[in-house]
């Protein structure tokens, strides 16, 4: 029963949804989740106007990690 429990936790908070990072809230520079007003943990994305994506990357703890992909914009 623990297994099934534990598992059903990963899948849940594993499969976390990404958010617009331009909805967290900044404060010096460190990330907070808008609703819950915690440090923000969990994959992130931005787009610019025309929809396409400017960039994605994660957050631990409300500071950066990990790999950040930036992609250019083509005029």
């Amino acid at each position: 029963m623990k297994r099934l429990l534990i598992i059903a936790l990963l899948v849940v908070f594993g499969c976390a949804k990404p958010i617009n990072d331009e909805t967290l809230i900044d404060k010096d520079g460190v990330k907070y989740h808008p609703d819950t007003n915690e440090l923000y943990s969990g994959k992130v994305f931005k787009n610019r106007i025309g929809g396409k994506k400017e960039f994605e990357g994660s957050y631990k703890d409300g500071k950066r990690e990990g790999l950040w992909t930036w992609w250019l914009s083509q005029r």
